[in-house]
């Protein structure tokens, strides 16, 4: 059972274990962004989950605009054909070239379908801007519902989150396979409240972990590497480490699995949760560390050689009425409702092969 602390008000916003926080809040208030990605140049690269658009934002502008109600204005790097959305990305490890994964979709909020999920790669040239990437299909994945979290198992595989299966797919990025790597009820979304399951996955050395948003808790399953460190498979039960996480969306861990970050898309909140170590038996404390947040979705947790790590946090643009009416009202509104309101929809696509003698 986790112990909560702290009360949330911004005057306990900073946070020891940390070097900084930086807030990229001051996004054009109709943007609504899920995934987020630091470059090693300092730039945040972000996708934008009601187009099929790829960002790039000037952070030093983002984080300290001229007027506090200034909006940043993102560079549109890429709009990707066949989709509506552009859901999450990850860095490549590994990779000569600074390379990341991008995920894309169909979504039609007014239905509750979801469907043409697909997987690029972004590849930028050492030396040259971002506007000169490169952009591959690595390959559609027609049995996906709602791809949501993406992060590296390797330089060669890929660990999704499917958030309405409850699922974690395996992405064979050089042979362009998909398995399933892991599921469990843990994942599942609860079937009396909400659409969404598991939403960010993240890996450390013995562990994954990974939010669920319908329940509003955080857990960890064990994992085992093979011995090139190129894959890994599940190794044992999910463990509960918190509860009572409203609405819990972005997730960032550190290097030793002794404190993990989760932010509230709806709550605004931004919680850390301190476990007893790798070796330990799942025992946590909740801190909530600041309460005043704007939507936030998405984080990255930035190290710098001998320093404490910074905390990047995505917020969505401000809230106003005009925007709860519009395309970012449908997405709240939308963790809320009922899963067996849902119409599914599946794509099958049938590949024949003549052979002519």
């Amino acid at each position: 059972m986790a112990v909560i602390n702290g009360t949330g008000s911004p005057a306990q916003a900073h946070d020891p274990n940390l070097h900084d926080t930086v807030l990229v809040d001051q996004l054009p208030s109709d943007m609504w962004t899920e995934g987020m990605v630091v470059r090693p140049n300092g730039n945040v690269l972000t996708t934008r989950l009601e187009e099929p658009d790829l960002f790039s934002i000037d952070i030093a502008t983002a984080a300290h605009p001229e007027n506090e109600y200034d909006s940043v204005t993102p560079r549109l790097l890429k709009r990707f054909p066949d989709a509506n959305g552009c859901f999450n990305l990850c860095a490549l490890e590994g990779t000569k070239r600074e390379e990341y994964a991008v995920i894309t979709g169909f979504a039609d909020l007014a239905r509750g379908q979801f469907h043409s999920w697909a997987v690029w790669r972004m590849a930028l040239q050492p030396d040259e801007g971002d506007d000169k990437a490169e952009y591959t299909k690595i390959m559609d994945i027609p049995d996906a519902r709602f791809l949501m979290g993406i992060v590296p198992v390797s330089d060669s595989i890929l660990a999704i989150v499917d958030s309405i299966l409850g699922r974690i797919w395996r992405v064979d990025l050089a042979g362009s396979k998909c398995s399933v790597l892991f599921e469990d009820p843990s994942l599942a979304a609860p079937s009396e409240a909400s659409v969404f399951g598991i939403n960010k996955l993240r890996f450390s050395e013995r562990f994954g972990w990974f939010t669920n948003t319908g329940t509003g808790k955080l857990y960890r399953f064990p994992i085992e590497r093979t011995d090139d460190g190129k894959d890994i498979k599940p190794a044992g039960d999910v463990v509960e480490l918190a509860a009572d996480l409203e609405n819990a969306d972005g997730l960032v861990i550190t290097p030793d699995g002794s404190s993990a970050y989760i932010c509230s898309y709806t709550a605004g909140h931004l919680w850390r949760i301190d476990t007893d170590g790798e070796a330990g038996s799942g025992s946590s404390t909740v801190h909530l560390l600041r309460d005043d947040l704007v939507s936030p979705t998405a984080m990255d947790l930035v190290y710098k050689k001998n320093d404490k790590p910074t905390l990047y946090i995505m917020c969505c643009g401000r809230l106003n009425s005009e925007v709860l009416e519009g395309e970012r009202g449908h997405w709240l509104g939308l963790a809320n409702l009922d899963k067996d309101q849902l119409q599914i929809t599946v794509t099958v696509t049938t590949e024949v092969t003549y052979e002519y003698i």
